[in-house]
């Protein structure tokens, strides 16, 4: 497993960048995107500590919104790999620069073959796994 993100610009290729290049199954990080205080500018942020430089985004502020993702890549195989991971304390930023609360609501979009279960009143903690998992 790897941790990693992507920037994807209008008219350019999605540029992906790895973090880590080996997460251990049951390995905890805390893991933010946060706008800075300068409007559609953008950083990664694990463990508390800046993982990228600021990234513009043009357009974005005020329109982005947040997403935690547990996605699964099959190399072009045609076979699904098995995932399980757990989101906890998911917060949203109220301001740029910082400011969490705890996210209230949200919503869920999954693939076939995927699941979504809760795992705590509200939509702070879930868990994101495979049929295969």
């Amino acid at each position: 497993m790897q941790m990693y993100y992507e920037v994807a610009l209008p008219g350019a290729k999605p540029r992906y960048v790895e973090l880590q290049s080996s997460v251990a199954p049951g390995e905890s990080h805390r893991f933010a995107v946060l706008e800075t205080r300068r409007a559609g500018w953008w950083r990664i942020w694990v463990d508390g500590r800046a993982a990228s430089e600021p990234i513009h985004l043009p357009g974005s502020h005020g329109t982005w919104y947040p997403q935690a993702m547990g996605e699964s890549w099959n190399g072009g195989v045609g076979a699904c790999n098995a995932y399980a991971f757990r989101f906890a304390n998911v917060a949203v930023a109220t301001a740029n620069g910082g400011g969490w609360r705890p996210l209230r609501s949200g919503g869920e979009w999954q693939d076939p073959g995927s699941h979504v279960r809760s795992l705590a009143s509200g939509a702070q903690s879930f868990l994101a796994t495979s049929e295969r998992a």
